[in-house]
């Protein structure tokens, strides 16, 4: 069963905004392989707004106020359970830095790890 939802009412009601991920599973039992007609639901995958698959893309500026959502907003984001988020990205620079010890003489101490 499929229900189309807009991310408005997921803000409202605290749902999340996502679709479901469907795969053919084959097995096989003995010497016979068993694939079923329909696909099974392995999980759900949140849907960004504004994206392709977004109830929201490609709509007029007044689709966009009957359903609730602003039309200067750019989307990008995810509504999951009922709250926006957002992914960062964040790069993690190394430092050059050599790290020395010494031993009890004074003399550096090679680590070998």
């Amino acid at each position: 069963m499929v229900n189309k939802i807009t991310p408005m009412q997921c803000r409202l009601r605290n749902l999340t905004y996502h679709a479901p991920i469907n795969a053919y599973i084959e097995y096989t039992r003995g010497n016979e392989r068993i694939r079923p007609p329909e696909p099974f639901c392995i999980g759900y995958m949140p849907i960004m707004l504004r994206s392709c698959k977004c109830v929201l893309a490609n709509r007029s500026d007044a689709e966009l106020a009957e359903l609730g959502e602003c039309p200067i907003d750019p989307g990008g984001y995810f509504v999951v359970k009922g709250m926006e988020k957002v992914i960062l990205i964040q790069e993690q620079l190394s430092k050059n830095r050599i790290i020395t010890e010494f031993d009890d003489k004074g003399q550096v101490r090679l680590d070998k790890r």
